[in-house]
């Protein structure tokens, strides 16, 4: 299966942020990006976190220095998040899956990339 989740760079992210709006991080995705994104979402519809799809912009991923695949899902303007709830979820996903904010991941791995 060809993936359509394309590669972007550390300025896109960044001008996400500029925008006012941010996403969740999901550092070392192995694997089928494809599957990430469904497991993901699915998680979140069946914990009341996310409606739809389109509470997220299309997903992307990034590649560090080191090779790392980083798989992002930026926040849609529009969306229908419960922020709490999905706050609650990140810290107990973070054994497992290490869930962070992009507004975070941009300034904590900056020097993970190279522009």
């Amino acid at each position: 299966m060809v993936s359509t989740i394309e590669k972007r760079t550390l300025s896109f992210m960044k001008e996400i942020i500029d925008e006012g709006r941010d996403g969740i991080v999901f550092p070392g995705a192995g694997g089928e990006l494809e599957e990430w994104r469904t497991g993901i979402l699915d998680m979140l519809k069946e914990q009341g976190i996310a409606q739809s799809v389109e509470d997220f912009d299309p997903p992307f991923y990034g590649v560090t220095t080191g090779g790392r695949i980083d798989f992002i899902m930026p926040f849609a303007k529009k969306n229908q998040l419960n922020l709490g709830a999905l706050a609650m979820w990140r810290l107990k996903m973070h054994g497992s899956l290490m869930p962070k904010w992009l507004s975070d991941f941009v300034v904590n791995y900056e020097s993970h990339y190279a522009e």
